[in-house]
């Protein structure tokens, strides 16, 4: 099967003789991937740009500052005890500035991996010219949202080195229950794809899945995560909604995002409830920005400030408590502002 190869990013769109800003649905200024453009061409679905931008439910807002408050917490089970080995470690020591900023390997693209009954479609993003085994990612958008809602996570993960699949839920209005569903049949589909003979992935995957939802995504990925732990090495809430389900049976590293100023996954009745729920012998750890909205956490490489916090500890939580790459540790310390509260048992 031919299939193009190209590099993903504003780069792309000056290919073709035209210029224009990178930008999402919501006039943010999108990041130097996953813009514009469409998948490849033909019967092939390898594509050389990715979708970005779009917003399930409501937008707007900018993360204030202030300090953050909260810290280590503790008490119960080493969460460390049961930290993934996914590897290999990539790339140069990483500093404050790389792991909030697209990362160096070349994102390709397809979107002709087989369907599955548990969603619509997908679009694979993976590192073209990284070491694998990959960590394989499964992200899912919210209320009303289709892939472009999280595709950028798509890339920017995949620029540091995983494999990443977004996908669209079967009808949009999926509940977080079905969203749940949606993301281990991604899950099951990315898997497999080390073992199909004509897939860019073949021969390249591990056995380590994790996975990631915006808001009813994120309560989707709360609930698989509850499920699913034998499945799974980590899970990560955008914003998550999902009227405070119970985590207690969460056995892998979790990280929930959230805003003070988010109107539908309030931060006491969504997602805060949700955190406190997981066992201490689980690593977890919450980050609550002060003001924003409900896309806090949606887009990890933009213009406002939050984007990097939300890039550095998307990135480092992986590949610390996934990879094991001790490196990233560093950077999940508290920062100084944005954040209005910063709980997490990591020792």
């Amino acid at each position: 099967m031919n299939r193009k190869t190209t590099r993903l990013g504003c780069a792309f769109v000056v290919m073709f003789g035209w210029l224009t800003a990178c930008s999402d649905d919501r006039g943010l200024a999108a990041p130097p991937t996953g813009t514009g453009g469409g998948s490849g061409s033909g019967g092939s679905g390898l594509s050389g740009s990715a979708g970005s931008g779009g917003t399930d439910v409501g937008s707007g807002g900018t993360a204030g500052t202030g300090g953050a408050t909260g810290g280590i917490g503790g008490g119960g089970a080493n969460p460390d005890a049961g930290r993934g080995a996914c590897g290999p470690l990539r790339g140069e020591e990483p500093t404050e500035a790389s792991v909030q900023a697209q990362g160096s390997f070349a994102v390709m693209s397809y979107t002709d991996a087989p369907t599955s009954s548990g969603y619509r479609a997908s679009t694979i993003y993976f590192p073209g010219d990284a070491p694998p085994p990959f960590v394989g990612v499964a992200a899912v958008p919210g209320l009303n949202g289709v892939q472009r809602s999280v595709s950028q996570w798509g890339t920017f993960l995949a620029s540091h080195g995983y494999a990443v699949i977004v996908i669209d839920t079967n009808v949009t209005s999926e509940n977080p229950s079905q969203r749940s569903s949606a993301l281990m049949a991604a899950v099951t589909t990315l898997k497999a794809e080390n073992t199909r003979s004509d897939s860019p992935l073949s021969g390249k995957m591990s056995d380590c899945m994790v996975i990631m939802g915006h808001s009813m995504g994120g309560g989707g990925a709360v609930i698989a995560a509850n499920a699913n732990g034998a499945l799974l090495k980590g899970a990560i809430g955008l914003s998550p909604y999902g009227g405070g389900q119970s985590a207690s049976n969460i056995t892998v590293p979790t990280l929930l995002f959230v805003a003070t100023g988010d109107p539908l996954s309030t931060p006491n009745t969504h997602v805060k409830p949700a955190y406190q729920t997981i066992p201490e012998g689980t690593s977890k750890m919450y980050l609550e920005f002060a003001g924003g909205s409900h896309d806090i956490a949606q887009y990890p490489i933009n213009t406002r400030t939050t984007d990097a916090i939300v890039a550095r500890y998307g990135l480092s939580w992986l590949k610390f408590n996934v990879d094991g790459d001790t490196r990233y540790r560093q950077f999940l310390n508290r920062v100084t502002s944005g954040l209005a509260d910063y709980q997490t048992n990591l020792q």
